[in-house]
């Protein structure tokens, strides 16, 4: 990757953020979660924000624009394209516009649009939930990544998604892994 301007800082390498989660959930109710407007609201963004779907067409092309609000009552407006939709397998989709809200000191603005993959693994005890992010600045990494943990560590699987079972249980890992290439 060649190097980047943001801001007046140049950056020369490129980092992906990975975040996985183990829910006891199928597939099919995690993806619903993450693709019903009243689910999303429930769950989406980092600890203490609510969210507002303003519009999201799930269809390839189309996409989604969800308003945030920390908790001093900033917000923002977070916007994304449909890449892949593969029910209820694997999401992909641009992330055009992040939230870059009370980032820490030091920690660059992402204002270049990234991949964000999410896949719904099947296993015998559940489902888990494996999110890749990037490539995202140096520093925001970190802030993406913790970000995600509290996203998907807020996802409940309910008794209106899924009446035969109690609310899911889930347990966090986390990978950032970094891959520099100087210009």
């Amino acid at each position: 990757m060649s190097q980047r301007k943001n801001d007046g800082a140049l950056f020369s390498s490129t980092n992906t953020v990975e975040v996985r989660h183990k829910f006891d959930a199928s597939a099919d109710l995690l993806f619903e979660a993450w693709t019903t407007p009243g689910k999303i609201e429930e769950w989406w963004g980092p600890e203490g924000y609510t969210v507002r779907v303003a519009s999201l067409e799930l269809r390839i092309g189309s996409g989604f624009v969800f308003e945030m609000t920390s908790p001093n009552g900033s917000s923002c407006v977070m916007t994304g394209t449909w890449i892949s939709i593969e029910r209820p397998r694997r999401l992909a989709f641009e992330l055009l516009t992040h939230c870059n809200l009370e980032l820490p000191a030091g920690v660059p603005e992402q204002l270049e649009p990234a991949l964000v993959v999410v896949q719904f693994l099947t296993h015998r005890d559940g489902c888990e939930v494996v999110l890749t992010h990037g490539p995202v600045l140096r520093g925001y990494d970190t802030v993406a990544a913790m970000s995600w943990r509290q996203v998907l560590s807020s996802i409940r699987i309910t008794p209106d998604l899924n009446p035969s079972h109690p609310p899911a249980r889930h347990s966090p890992t986390r990978r950032a892994t970094r891959n520099t290439r100087v210009s």
